[in-house]
């Protein structure tokens, strides 16, 4: 019981130490899957902006879904045509601040079609500064940006589906009743 007091206390003093250093921070883009009646599924992505800099507000997402067809956008952001690095894209070109997604929200909306759903979706996003004048926006203050610049950072990684899949729900089942047997008979 002691060893376990003293791991618990330690793993505490962990956390506290990681809360007190500046995490560097970029955004959470993740998808939902949804059959949409028709043999087909959509995947509705959600990008949140966790950047932690105010006024560092994302206006571009893209997605590269391959096979995908877009179907839906966010109120106030226009669909563009896809590049071949990324299939999928969505902009609000400074045209209304309000739509943009900014520091703390979470926007969803960003709608594609596909025939089979992916596991994971590579995905980009760029964000700016869109409410001072040229030369006086807000400047990321961290160099874990993968494009852009420190005044027009830009973010790449891999979207992966919100709602876990039936096998990976088993797989967790599975082992929360193995735990629960080796409790059972170490008690016993």
């Amino acid at each position: 019981m002691k060893r376990f007091a003293a791991r618990g206390m330690a793993g505490i003093l962990f956390l506290l130490v990681m809360s007190a250093i500046q995490v560097q921070a970029a955004p959470i883009i993740t998808f939902s899957t949804t059959p949409d009646g028709a043999g087909n599924y959509l995947l509705d992505f959600s990008v949140a902006n966790t950047l932690g800099v105010d006024d560092l507000d994302i206006y571009y997402v893209g997605v590269n879904v391959i096979g995908g067809v877009n179907v839906g956008t966010p109120s106030g952001w226009s669909s563009m045509a896809g590049t071949p690095s990324f299939s999928e894209r969505w902009l609000d070109y400074g045209t209304s601040v309000a739509d943009m997604i900014q520091n703390g929200e979470t926007l969803g909306g960003f709608t594609v079609r596909v025939a089979t759903v992916p596991t994971s979706v590579q995905w980009l996003a760029y964000a700016y500064d869109w409410t001072n004048a040229v030369g006086s926006q807000v400047i990321y203050p961290y160099s874990d940006f993968t494009r852009g610049s420190s005044s027009n950072p830009g973010f790449a990684g891999t979207a992966t589906n919100a709602v876990p899949e039936p096998s990976t729900l088993l797989m967790l089942g599975a082992g929360l009743l193995g735990l629960a047997g080796l409790n059972r008979r170490r008690k016993a």
